[in-house]
């Protein structure tokens, strides 16, 4: 299995964000439903396992609308709309 980069912080675009809950499907250690205002919330920034780690990526390839940007340690920032998400979740999953 290749090496997981490490992921500085990552974040939901609100105003990007359709509501389609995919997220939280993906990332239930991570994300849950906000009902209040829509939209997802992140409830942990924990990615402490391999598991949480795949749930995230996972989480912002499955995004239809590209709201989840995942922030890597050399400053890259990537989200589900190219295939740096998608091929880390192929290598790593």
């Amino acid at each position: 299995m290749a090496s997981a980069p490490e992921i500085a912080r990552f974040w939901i675009d609100t105003d990007v964000c359709l509501d389609q809950r995919s997220c939280v499907i993906e990332a239930p250690d991570l994300l849950d439903d906000r009902p209040q205002s829509g939209g997802p919330e992140i409830i942990s920034r924990d990615l402490d396992t391999h598991a949480k780690y795949l749930q995230l990526l996972n989480a912002a390839w499955a995004c239809p609308v590209s709201a989840i940007n995942v922030e890597f340690a050399d400053g890259s920032v990537h989200n589900g709309s190219g295939d740096y998400i998608k091929s880390l979740c192929e290598e790593l999953g």
